[in-house]
């Protein structure tokens, strides 16, 4: 499917629909290293601002699994277990959570407003937790460019009526990541495999996949420490992977030989 998108066969609601960019995603995961996918969920953080401290060994992806227990029952787009920690995802592209209803409390008969999220952390409670694991973290993914604070606290929130001791460990259980902190990591297994290796072409099409989804990044200026084939510039900065219409304007015009990565005289400015 990546040819036919990359060629621009598919129809707008294909280039939109989050099922197709979540299994295209995860599953050039599932064929890499299980530590790119770590490195890639270890950008999550909570409310508290802390990242996801996980190790990821051998993982396993199970795409879209259902799930049913005495609180609610549950899709989340895909669970990773690794060793004796899984991680619920909820992947979302232009649409927020859904699925909100109620639940009826058993001791007191109270009807509690739930979300997604909320079935899907219940899920990691009664499902995850009771099948051995030792531990569960569930992941709001999104395309948002910062952590959208009112929704994880929305949900917290509802937690919290239902169990006002729970929540203080689903605070430290639920996080956010976006879509677009994979490019940075797509981009070095690009540096770190030869150009023609499996890898290197797998997450080059990943990348162009996320383009086309806007979900490209800036990814900042760096130091570039190995310049011997640029005698001509011995000190230099350079910016990797623009927004590519960008490079195709200045390719157009010959105004960059290589569209891949324009190069800066770096000065020592007073500020």
């Amino acid at each position: 499917m990546f040819i036919a998108d990359l060629k621009g066969k598919l129809s707008v609601s294909e280039l939109n629909s989050e099922d197709f960019l979540t299994s295209s995603v995860f599953s050039v995961f599932s064929y890499l290293n299980g530590r790119w996918l770590e490195k890639y969920l270890q950008q999550a953080i909570n409310l508290d601002n802390k990242k996801l401290d996980i190790s990821i060994n051998n993982p396993e992806i199970d795409f879209w699994p259902w799930f049913s227990n005495k609180d609610s029952k549950a899709e989340p787009d895909l669970v990773v277990y690794s060793g004796n920690i899984a991680v619920i995802i909820e992947a979302k592209n232009y649409e927020g959570k859904s699925g909100e209803g109620t639940v009826i409390e058993e001791e007191t008969l109270e009807e509690i407003i739930i979300d997604q999220l909320w079935r899907e952390y219940y899920v990691g409670l009664n499902n995850i937790l009771s099948a051995g694991y030792k531990d569960f973290y569930l992941i709001y993914l999104t395309r948002h460019p910062q952590l959208p604070v009112n929704e994880l606290e929305s949900t917290l929130g509802l937690i919290a009526k239902h169990d006002p001791e729970e929540v203080k460990r689903a605070r430290r259980r639920i996080y956010w990541l976006n879509w677009q902190k994979a490019v940075p990591i797509l981009e070095e297994i690009g540096m770190n495999h030869p150009k023609h290796a499996i890898e290197s072409k797998i997450s080059r099409d990943l990348l162009l996949f996320l383009e086309r989804r806007d979900l490209g990044v800036f990814s900042g200026f760096k130091f570039l420490d190995n310049h011997n084939n640029l005698p001509l510039l011995p000190d230099v900065l350079f910016f990797r992977k623009a927004y590519r219409p960008y490079w195709q304007f200045l390719n157009k015009y010959n105004i960059l030989d290589h569209v891949q990565t324009l190069f800066y005289q770096k000065y020592n400015l007073p500020y």
